[in-house]
């Protein structure tokens, strides 16, 4: 399926994208609603997104709808949260002339891996992540904190601690602004806290909307001889939500947290505004590579990075920053939860970010006049089975050591770290048991590593019925069992082997399939099939399903009938060749209209 709802390339359609999204009701919002649609109404056929001037292909390439690249944010995480429904996100040329309407029918044939694709005049571009090679170039100049930073968002805990790393690295004058409607303790003891770092910070008080009212700050500034010199834009919401439950207020709530000032921002300081040395945009990695229940904020950050590269074609300073998560946690206060968040995130292979770190990263982007750019401490060995457990991209292929890993795991063989003994025996061991006794014991394999993965004392706390997912499984987790389970059979398993396999008892069958093969199961009989359909029945019934599990199986149960009925029409009247061979010319024809669905 190709989605259009995005790729109106209309100058007027465009402005009113950039307005509808700022109060989610554009593409973005849009294109939402059409993923859960199409879930709800369980179509399975993979959604591509169509936007038109979204991204910049490349430096003479401006995007020409910023909130159209919301869409792109949106569709990163969709596809990991999606990974079997999402087909990928395409962005159109201005004129789809034949030439690049050949490579669209190409690319939605046969992706091949490539899911982020800018179709243009000259020809086919496809993302990826690259090392930005700072360290070796030389910087195109050095940026210091002159005259005054106007700093957004210094009432959260990112902004507030962005202002005391600005303080370090000699800003003298800090505009923190804070919307009037709010309380602004929290400014006020930051700005104590500023002063006795001898840096002079003035509370200015915007709806984070109004660009008439931030000029007034920004003239008042400059005829008090602290002209503003750098725009440091750090506001942010972030709610977690799963793709599913993810709504317009959500996407209204991130949208409006960061796009509207930042248009503001843009606006004032423009071409005929204030001359700045740097106008920074606080992003998120989430507008690389996504992140699961991130839709929302990736969709916001992804604006904010599409607006970044529209004021670099403008001539303007421009600089967006794509930030892995900070590490602002209070230890001293909460010590545990610290802990616990340091942990899960070096598990993830994204420890968290260093502020000091963090600043250094900002000044050395600064410096070398860089446009857009993501900054994360990255433990490739962790992150990218995790990232690629549900849905394997090329969008990392470029960097080394992710090219390492991918390389590695594809070269044929049997999975890592496994044992060769424990796998023949296990196999010996299973072709000496029943069909029932094999699923039995493929079952608790299953359970047992299911249980060490949760950290649970035996195999009976796993409930061989219930959905991973219910069981507390998420992707770290979803990779630790395959990994487990692959060195325990000597099987290869597939990285999507939880999302195609829900439940224990699925991947138990599964399992037994692979070990054993089709030859090795039961020859099945009329009193067997019986039997099956009387289990499963009573399993059925049994089962307190959720509406997601409910829908799945429903799913399966009617494809199953239908093979089923396919199979029987079959069997009873011939193969369709030897009807097609008997058939008349008009039975020929009506069967033709009613496999291709056209009215007699």
């Amino acid at each position: 399926m190709l989605s259009l709802l995005s790729a109106d390339d209309t100058a007027d359609a465009a402005d009113a994208a950039d307005a509808a999204d700022v109060h989610g009701t554009g593409p973005a919002a849009a294109t939402l609603a059409l993923v859960q649609a199409l879930d709800d109404a369980g179509i399975e056929a993979p959604l591509w997104a169509a936007t038109r001037g979204a991204v910049a292909a490349g430096p003479e390439d401006a995007p020409r709808s910023a909130a159209q690249a919301q869409v792109w944010g949106l569709g990163l995480v969709a596809a990991l949260e999606r990974p079997q429904t999402w087909g990928g996100l395409v962005d159109l040329p201005a004129e789809l002339d034949e030439a690049a309407a050949g490579r669209l029918a190409a690319l939605l044939a046969r992706p091949d891996g490539e899911d982020q694709v800018a179709l243009r005049t000259a020809g086919t571009y496809v993302r990826r992540i690259v090392r930005a090679p700072l360290p070796e170039q030389a910087p195109a100049r050095v940026w210091e904190p002159a005259g005054t930073v106007l700093l957004t968002g210094a009432a959260g805990p990112l902004g507030a601690e962005a202002a005391r790393r600005l303080a370090d690295a000699g800003a003298e004058r800090l505009l923190l602004t804070t919307d009037p409607a709010g309380s602004t303790p929290a400014l006020e003891a930051l700005a104590r806290e500023l002063a006795d770092r001898g840096v002079h910070a003035t509370v200015a008080e915007w709806d984070g909307a109004d660009p008439a009212a931030l000029a007034k700050i920004a003239a008042a500034a400059q005829e008090a001889g602290a002209a503003v010199r750098t725009v440091v834009h750090a506001a942010a919401h972030v709610e977690l939500a799963p793709l599913d439950v993810t709504t317009a207020r959500h996407l209204d709530e991130a949208v409006a947290a960061k796009v509207p000032a930042a248009l503001a921002l843009d606006e004032v300081f423009g071409a005929d505004g204030p001359a700045l040395d740097a106008f920074a945009l606080f992003s998120s990695v989430t507008g690389y590579w996504g992140g699961g229940e991130h839709a929302a904020f990736a969709a916001a950050n992804a604006h904010l990075d599409a607006l970044a590269q529209q004021r670099r074609a403008r001539g303007l300073p421009a600089t967006s920053v794509g930030w892995g998560v900070w590490d602002l946690f209070d230890a001293a206060e909460h010590p545990d939860e610290a802990r616990e968040l340091h942990e899960r995130s070096a598990q993830r292979g994204l420890p968290l970010l260093d502020p000091a770190d963090a600043l250094q990263a900002l000044r050395a982007a600064l410096d070398h006049d860089e446009t857009a750019v993501a900054v994360a401490d990255v433990d490739w060995d962790r992150f990218l089975p995790l990232f690629t457990s549900a849905r394997t991209g090329r969008l990392t292929e470029d960097v080394p050591e992710a090219r390492r890993i991918l390389e590695a795991a594809a070269r044929p063989g049997t999975a890592a770290g496994a044992d060769g003994g424990a796998a023949d025996a296990l196999r010996h061991k299973l072709g000496e048991l029943s069909g029932e006794e094999q699923d039995r014991m493929l079952c608790d394999l299953v359970c047992g590593h299911a249980a060490a993965v949760l950290g649970h004392a035996s195999a009976g706390a796993v409930d061989a019925q219930r959905a991973f997912k219910d069981l507390g499984f998420d992707s770290l987790t979803a990779v630790s069992l395959r990994n487990g389970l692959g060195a325990a059979t000597g099987l290869t398993l597939p990285a999507t082997m939880v999302f195609d396999h829900p439940t224990p008892a699925a991947l138990a069958g599964y399992l037994r399939g692979e070990l054993l093969g089709t030859a090795e199961r039961e020859q099945a009989t009329v009193e067997s099939v019986h039997g099956g359909l009387d289990r499963l029945e009573s399993d059925l019934l049994s089962l307190a399903l959720g509406h997601e599990e409910r829908k799945n199986l429903t799913r399966r149960l009617e494809t199953l009938l239908s093979h089923w009925k396919d199979a029987q029409a079959v069997s009873d009247t011939g193969s369709v060749s030897e009807q097609l061979d008997s058939a008349s010319d008009d039975e020929i024809f009506a069967f033709i209209r009613k496999e291709f669905g056209r009215p007699e």
